[in-house]
């Protein structure tokens, strides 16, 4: 006959299906939003789907002529299942090398795998069978106020944060698809992760205008964050059924425990920026951040990052007027500045310790040779450039040239 099509058997025609109903109703002073949503969409490969619940609120109110207040918060809950990888590979791969001269079922209803040398698991009960399923719940949550102190003089203050649950549960059960294609035992890993994120912001802007032609807008604030991760998993073997996924059922003797210690982070900012022009013709810029990262050692947290940039918009010159049926803007721009960064695991600059067997018990070692010294990644940018606009704007023409020189670059030596 023409044999097992073993890409027909696996894959699959996946509908997708989404639906949100929204709320909003407002005034002059208050609006809000509430939506919530529901999605599901299968995976073109049998044994796989996804699923997403979500709700959303946003609120913002003028309590007052100097307070404006607001929020907004996000909660989401998806369950997703996918296909589980064995020694043979994943359901693609395995079904691209399986033979069409082995059926995907026996006559009596059960997988049919192939015997002998190079046999490979029917791909088909891999997907149905096997359990490989990630749940995650996200909450992400912003407060906000805005303060009006005095004529051109604001202040912002925010708080938000975001908090994940991520729950990763796999499970083989025992099978017996023919002669030498059996599990006679079943096999269950359960990791349980939590993250943490917040972030406090409080900004002064001041804005004025005086002399007609002069503009300036000054800003300075200060910015707090802490980020923190958890994780807790466990293996086991020996349940003793297939249908209850539960590892607390497993053989205790054959149960591993895996986890991290909290790893978290923290970072410091002041900052500030001065925006001034004259008559939209000259514009000068200057900024100026302070930052204190809990990833470098107690002598090297802190980093400064000044920059400054000024622009001359040569078409808004007496002496431009006799050409601008041609030139219809031309402007003049110059940068320099620092940047840092700071991405580098928590507590990378000290000394972790592993777990080790000795013929005395377990043992520590360290995994690693400290370098108290690490410090703030910084690159240096000097930045020159044109934009000419020509014949009503009909051509534009944009010219770069600049210069990134980055100074201890944060990088794992390998010794």
């Amino acid at each position: 006959g023409e044999g097992s099509d073993w890409q027909k058997a696996i894959f699959r025609k996946a509908p997708i299906q989404s639906h949100q109903l929204t709320v909003s109703q407002g005034n002059d002073k208050t609006q809000f939003v509430l939506s919530a949503g529901y999605m599901k969409q299968d995976g073109i490969a049998v044994g796989s789907n996804f699923k997403r619940y979500s709700i959303r609120f946003n609120l913002d109110t003028q309590v007052k002529k100097w307070l404006k207040l607001g929020n907004s918060l996000t909660v989401s809950y998806t369950d997703e299942r996918l296909n589980l990888y064995d020694q043979t590979g994943g359901i693609i791969q395995t079904a691209l090398k399986s033979t069409p001269d082995v059926p995907v079922y026996n006559f009596d209803g059960t997988y049919a795998t192939a015997t002998g040398q190079g046999a490979r698991i029917n791909p088909l009960a891999i997907a149905l069978d096997q359990l490989n399923s990630l749940k995650r719940t996200q909450m992400l949550g912003n407060l906000y106020a805005d303060v009006n102190l005095l004529k051109g003089l604001t202040f912002r203050t925010e708080f938000g944060g975001n908090v994940s649950f991520a729950n990763a549960l796999s499970f083989r059960p025992t099978y017996n698809y023919g002669p030498n294609v059996k599990n006679d035992v079943n096999s269950i890993s359960d990791s349980r992760n939590q993250n943490t994120f917040w972030q406090f912001k409080n900004y002064f802007t001041y804005t004025r205008n005086f002399l007609v032609k002069h503009n300036v807008t000054a800003m300075i604030g200060q910015e707090a964050s802490e980020w923190g991760f958890r994780n807790l998993s466990g293996s086991a073997t020996g349940l003793p059924v297939n249908n209850v996924t539960s590892i607390g059922l497993a053989d205790v003797k054959s149960m591993t425990v895996n986890g991290a210690l909290p790893n978290t982070g923290a970072l410091l900012s002041y900052y500030g920026r001065l925006n001034y022009n004259f008559d939209n013709k000259y514009y000068f810029t200057f900024t100026y951040r302070a930052d204190g990262s809990s990833n470098f050692g107690p002598g090297n947290r802190w980093g400064y990052f000044p920059a400054m940039a000024v622009s001359w918009r040569l078409s808004g010159e007496n002496f431009m007027k006799s050409i601008e049926n041609v030139v219809s803007d031309m402007k003049l721009r110059a940068s320099w500045g620092l940047t840092g960064n700071q991405n580098i695991p928590s507590y990378a600059w000290g000394t972790k310790l592993a777990v080790m067997q000795t013929g005395l018990g377990a043992g520590y070692r360290s995994t690693n040779v400290p370098n108290p010294n690490v410090s703030w990644e910084t690159a240096q940018q000097v930045d020159l450039g044109l934009d000419l606009a020509l014949f009503s704007n009909k051509i534009e023409i944009t010219f770069d040239y600049y210069n990134k020189i980055i100074k201890n670059l944060l990088m794992q030596q390998q010794l």
